[in-house]
């Protein structure tokens, strides 16, 4: 069947839910269509769908139906990938006549851009998180095997940048950057307290551990890349690492200092290296500092980003420059033995006094 043609007839399945659907084929048949669409409109219009079927969300199974579309992601990308890897190095099997290309002959920019086009409003914004989340884990899975992706650095950023984003919309929209942890309890429903917010906190543990993965990949890819453990990149890599941590540390203060390794592998291998840049350290700091030291935010959020920065901080104590202290003007210093007499033909000149006037005290009057 054409990939338009099957387009359709599943996008007619997603609209209503039914105890006789085939939950696992449908989801088997939108992978395959992820990674055969060749219009952009069309592979939006798809995600967008995974994001709303009724048949998919209407009676969800707790973490099986986000997970499971993760998963739908994570194989069509890592199709995708592999297959513009076999190209980029000529390994790529000549395709029969009629046969669509993986990907539908989209250049990978092209086919990554239509799947976060698809994470649209008609969406909720945790739901985002279900795709993004899904790619950013096929890119680290793919370098955790040992496939160079060098190449595909931007789209990475990109993904990673749209993860962020949608995870700062998502805590908007149920409020939940609003509400301190101990105050949950008070200020939400039972039903979003037991139900809603357990599953998405579970999302953000799985974006967060994907987006850790992928920058693990980067920081193992510094330390032994020439170019990018130079000293004209090094110190920038790492601080937006750090940066990146910072906005996730929403999440990560809550699973405690013994969060998980990646993590912390992470995280100190991009104080180290920033910290043999004290400049660059001194920069990064003034950058992430509160605007007013030494005041308790009222906001939870700020709060939170505070905690982060005093963390951090305390990492770089041993390399900052020593602040400049201003010294206070004196007089210079009186001579120790008066001038020399003037030479006889300057007759014009008087002779000098003794001693300086700045330094020496004025003279008791005699009587």
């Amino acid at each position: 069947m054409p990939a338009d043609r099957l387009l359709s007839t599943l996008l007619r399945s997603l609209q209503t839910y039914t105890d006789q659907q085939d939950t696992p084929r449908i989801l088997g048949t939108a992978s395959s269509l992820l990674t055969s669409l060749g219009n952009p409109h069309n592979l939006s219009l798809l995600t967008s769908h995974l994001l709303t079927a009724p048949a998919l969300w209407d009676r969800p199974e707790g973490l099986r139906t986000p997970l499971r579309l993760i998963s739908v992601f994570h194989s069509a990308l890592t199709a995708v990938i592999n297959h513009h890897n076999d190209v980029r190095w000529d390994k790529a099997a000549e395709l029969l006549p009629g046969q669509t290309p993986i990907g539908g002959g989209l250049s990978l920019d092209e086919w990554v851009r239509a799947i976060v086009a698809g994470a649209d409003e008609r969406s909720q914004r945790w739901r985002h998180l279900v795709a993004l989340g899904g790619l950013l884990v096929a890119i680290g899975s793919l370098e955790e095997q040992g496939m160079e992706l060098y190449w595909a650095s931007g789209i990475r950023k990109r993904i990673e940048g749209a993860l962020v984003r949608a995870m700062n919309l998502a805590l908007v929209e149920i409020s939940f950057s609003e509400i301190d942890s101990a105050e949950e309890a008070t200020f939400l429903e039972e039903e979003a307290l037991h139900k809603t917010v357990p599953l998405l906190w579970n999302l953000l543990k799985a974006a967060l551990f994907a987006t850790t993965i992928t920058l693990r990949g980067v920081m193992i890819r510094t330390l032994g890349d020439k170019t990018l453990a130079g000293d004209a990149v090094a110190p920038v890599v790492a601080s937006q690492v750090l940066q990146t941590l910072r906005h996730l540390y929403f999440i990560t203060s809550r699973l405690g200092p013994a969060g998980f390794s990646q993590h912390t592998f992470v995280y100190l291998t991009a104080i180290d290296i920033l910290s043999a840049y004290p400049p660059h350290s001194d920069k990064f700091l003034k950058i992430i500092a509160p605007p007013h030291l030494g005041q308790i935010p009222r906001h939870p959020l700020d709060r939170t980003l505070d905690l982060y920065f005093l963390n951090t901080a305390e990492h770089f104590s041993l390399v900052l420059p020593l602040p400049q202290t201003k010294t206070s003007s004196s007089p210079p210093p009186c001579p120790t033995s008066p001038p020399a007499s003037p030479p006889p033909s300057s007759p014009s000149l008087k002779p000098p006094t003794a001693s300086c006037s700045p330094c020496s005290p004025p003279r008791n009057q005699q009587r």
